[in-house]
């Protein structure tokens, strides 16, 4: 007896090991391989300008020939620590400077970082040396929906100065971030009438009221209509937090973008109320995600 449960167990041994066997061949899917490895089916965007690697321009961009970011922290708005599977890098976006950068770009580039990113180093031989002497790399930073966070701060009117010199091909990228920039043009403020200003305007990315809870939330005065990036009227529950309006939104923050344009008109009326900071008609929220007010 007991020698027929050691041949069963021989037996039993060889076919499970014949199992394993089979699975660790090439047709077997490798630890750690997900749908941003190198290994994986190519995958192409198209960009306004797209991205330069040892000299070498592409605006079709495959992002799985690019670096999956596994995370990263922002400096500034052109600066990041970025986490690679080497490890982690200091990064400056390509093509941008800090002369003229707005702040509100910041909020272009943490809204965009909500989605698996990919980095595209300029070249290995390419280095920056960020202040307090660390040293970093250029390159650009593109998301899996096909957005470069470069061409976004440019058209968003936030970049400043298009970066022009230097030994990382600035020069053969500025050209076409420089008509990008172009493609951006501020708005004349109108002149401020009868119809007044808005005030005490407040963007609040999620809602505590059951009503939407998790959900933006406007508070303005005086009494108006309220408009989000062309949509409305948002339904008003009327005074709160101070204010005569409370407009509830039903979508999640990150719905609605960076750069949310909100309108606040006459009530039952298209008669704007201006921000009486910028004259303009209209207030622009730099993230859906983050607390706004003034």
């Amino acid at each position: 007896m007991k020698k027929y449960f050691q041949l069963s167990f021989l037996v039993l041994a060889l076919i499970l090991g014949g199992c394993s066997g089979t699975g660790g061949g090439d047709n077997s899917p490798a630890v750690g391989t997900g749908s941003g490895s190198n290994s994986a089916a190519p995958k192409t965007v198209g960009l306004d300008c797209g991205v330069v690697q040892e000299g070498i321009i592409s605006a079709s961009v495959d992002l799985t020939a690019g670096e999956p970011i596994l995370g990263i922290s922002f400096i500034d708005p052109i600066s990041a620590i970025v986490t690679v599977a080497e490890g982690e890098r200091l990064v400056r976006l390509h093509g941008l400077s800090s002369a003229g950068l707005s702040p509100s770009a910041m909020g272009v580039v943490t809204s965009l970082a909500a989605q698996s990113l990919y980095l595209f180093r300029v070249s290995e031989a390419c280095s920056v040396v960020f202040d307090g002497g660390g040293l970093g790399t250029k390159g650009n930073i593109i998301t899996a929906s096909g957005k470069s966070l470069t061409e976004e701060i440019i058209r968003a009117g936030y970049a400043g100065n298009v970066d022009t010199g230097g030994s990382c091909w600035e020069s053969a990228m500025a050209p076409c971030y420089v008509a990008l920039a172009e493609t951006y043009t501020p708005e004349v403020p109108p002149t401020p009438d009868a119809e007044g200003v808005m005030s005490d305007f407040l963007w609040k990315p999620h809602a505590e009221s059951n009503y939407n809870l998790g959900s933006p939330v406007i508070h303005v005065n005086p009494k108006s209509d309220v408009y989000v990036n062309g949509q409305g009227p948002v339904m008003d529950f009327g005074p709160g937090n101070g204010r005569a309006v409370t407009a509830r939104l039903f979508k999640s923050c990150g719905s609605y973008g960076t750069n949310v344009k909100v309108e606040v008109f006459k009530p039952g009326t298209k008669i704007p109320r201006l921000d009486p900071r910028t004259g303009l008609p209209y207030v622009t929220v730099p993230s859906g995600c983050g607390r706004y007010e003034f």
